[in-house]
């Protein structure tokens, strides 16, 4: 291999060509011809296969997406004996009071449903993953929280009547597009910036998390007062 092949291909692996460039120079010093093409060859080599197993690195540990980490949190963590306690417990703990026994399952439903929110949050603390990490845990709680807000919004619906039903029906339509152009507005300018994507992903999860404060307090209210 000559010289000026064995410069671009060492140029094209980063540190192993930098380490097995200065190598190949401390044997020309040193070393006659002969042993020095034997020598190149070898470390091209080397080089090589330490190219190969990095690669092979990547490809047994995919990057981790918002969707991944969603669909394992939902697959396993919830079908263990100390998650299925802990719920339980929960419940448990919430229909003890004395109230209205429709208004206790809504409670508790509520409360299991927040509970898992936060215990996903809790399983990735942001201070102890590195930021690629903490911006697709944030994006999986914006999903997990506007999954939970359709949920209660179509509870709400079913439960309404004539002009409270057209009013949540407009003001739904009104939170929709609110919410689109917050996201479309903030996703046009944080392109390849991981921590500003990640500073608006949890502004987004606060707006997000209101709206299903907001839709709770109604449902449960106005179970109520149906009740």
């Amino acid at each position: 291999m000559s010289d000026k092949a064995t410069q671009l291909w060492f140029n094209r692996f980063g540190i192993v060509g930098t380490i097995c460039k200065l190598a190949v120079i401390l044997i020309n010093v040193t070393l006659d011809m002969t042993k020095i093409e034997k020598l190149k060859n070898l470390m091209c080599g080397i080089g090589f296969c330490i190219l190969l197993i990095q690669c092979s690195d990547k490809k047994s540990n995919p990057p981790i997406t918002s969707d991944l980490i969603y669909s394992k949190y939902k697959i396993e963590d919830f079908d263990t004996p100390d998650r299925k306690k802990e719920i339980n417990d929960l419940i448990n703990s919430t229909e003890s009071h004395e109230m209205n026994p429709s208004l206790k399952k809504i409670e508790s439903e509520f409360a299991i449903d927040t509970f898992k929110i936060g215990y996903f949050q809790r399983k990735f603390p942001v201070n102890k993953v590195d930021l690629e990490t903490s911006l697709n845990v944030q994006k999986s709680t914006c999903v997990m929280y506007d999954s939970l807000n359709s949920k209660y919004f179509h509870k709400l619906e079913q439960i309404l009547k004539h002009k409270d039903y057209d009013d949540l029906i407009k003001s739904q339509e009104i939170w929709e597009k609110y919410k689109a152009n917050e996201l479309n507005i903030f996703q046009r300018k944080i392109k390849e910036r991981l921590d500003f994507e990640f500073n608006f992903y949890k502004e987004y999860t606060r707006i997000l998390k209101s709206r299903l404060e907001t839709l709770y307090f109604y449902y449960y209210r106005f179970t109520d007062v149906k009740s």
